[in-house]
């Protein structure tokens, strides 16, 4: 999975209709999203208005990040099941992991909350 996500910021073109780009990143979301399904099939929709706290289909979720765009700030889907890489190796929240800085994690934490609460 390609961690570019430039495209959750190109939405429209210049004639106010969904850029193709756009359009591809939500295919990929949404494929990698499928691994959170809950049991009656539906997935967290990280919309603008959602913002990952509704459990949807996937064509309510397409439609949702067509209308209303994506959390732009949610360029990390952890939501989804995405681990966050660093320093080479993916982090457990373990305090056992030599590579895991909690105070800084929830710093990262904190900080994206604040940001989604904007």
């Amino acid at each position: 999975m390609s961690t570019d996500r430039s495209w959750m910021k190109r939405r429209f073109d210049g004639r106010g209709g969904i850029t193709d780009e756009y359009k591809r990143g939500v295919d990929n979301f949404i494929e990698f999203a499928q691994q959170t399904k809950d049991k009656h099939g539906l997935i967290g929709c990280p919309c603008t208005k959602c913002k990952n706290l509704a459990w949807i289909t996937e064509d309510e979720v397409k439609f949702h990040l067509y209308q209303n765009g994506i959390i732009e700030a949610y360029t990390i889907w952890y939501d989804h099941g995405e681990k966050v890489e660093r320093h080479g190796h993916y982090a457990s929240g373990s305090s056992q992991n030599p590579n895991v800085n909690e105070d800084e994690d929830m710093h990262d934490i904190e900080s994206v909350k604040v940001t989604l609460d904007m």
